[in-house]
């Protein structure tokens, strides 16, 4: 898997597919056997006959760039999405925490090797708010259980 730059040219479309890696690195699958992060960790919706719970999406919630005056700019945040659904709340639960520990911790990486960590991309964890979602999926027999966690960060690169 090669390794994304995040700069501010791709803020929104970089950051995703980065935290989606990142989070396809150090997630744990509460599926035994595990399977292959790319299997339930995805960068947008999958389709419904791939869905497998638990599963995580990461999308874009919104980019933020403020400007006091024409010379003073702060450094973008950018907040994005990440939907855990799951089966039981104890999985969605427990994924959610660790998406949280994972993205505050700036040396998490998104490879083994030559790997950018989210300190070397520029973005520093500033917020997580989680809200629960659960609901009747189509093609689930049961209530998926679902948590939104809206993470927040600071790009600071150039």
């Amino acid at each position: 898997m090669a390794s994304v730059t995040v700069s501010k040219d791709t803020l929104g479309d970089s950051s995703i597919t980065f935290v989606r890696d990142v989070l396809r690195h150090h997630l744990t699958d509460k599926q035994s056997p595990a399977r292959t992060a790319s299997n339930w960790i995805f960068k947008s919706r999958p389709e419904e006959r791939e869905l497998d719970p638990p599963i995580v999406i990461v999308d874009h919630a919104s980019e933020e760039m403020v400007a006091i005056n024409p010379y003073k700019q702060f450094a973008p945040a950018i907040n994005l999405n990440v939907v855990i659904w799951a089966r039981h709340i104890d999985h969605r639960d427990e994924i959610a925490d660790e998406v949280v520990k994972i993205l505050k911790d700036r040396t998490s990486h998104d490879t083994d090797t030559s790997g950018h960590s989210l300190w070397s991309n520029h973005l520093i964890f500033k917020r997580a708010t989680k809200s629960n979602e659960d609901g009747i999926i189509d093609g689930f027999p049961k209530v998926m259980r679902i948590k939104r966690v809206l993470v927040t960060f600071k790009y600071n690169g150039g």
